[in-house]
């Protein structure tokens, strides 16, 4: 139940996101990709950075969207999101709090 409302609020977020984007994405935290790898694959055109603490998270997402040369992987905590390196990239960082 808790993952089915999650996963209807997180694509009902992601149909915002136009299909023919050109632009950087950042999703922090990735996980497994379970919900994005659909959204993801379809952008080919976008420049799409996953990032997640987890070794293990991100190694699953990798197995999902590996063959997708417009998305990249790096392992690292949000908290630290100011000092990972993005492979150069600059991002736009929009940061949303929910109470």
């Amino acid at each position: 139940m808790v993952q089915q409302l999650l996963s209807g609020n997180i694509l009902s977020h992601l149909a915002y996101v136009p299909d023919d984007f050109s632009g950087t994405l950042l999703d922090v935290p990735v996980g497994t990709a379970v919900f994005t790898e659909k959204k993801w694959r379809s952008l080919s055109k976008a420049n799409i950075t996953c990032l997640d603490y987890s070794v293990d998270m991100l190694e699953q997402a990798k197995k999902r969207l590996d063959d997708c040369e417009h998305i990249s992987f790096v392992q690292g905590d949000v908290g630290d999101l100011w000092d990972v390196k993005l492979r150069g990239k600059e991002i736009t960082i929009n940061i949303t709090y929910q109470m």
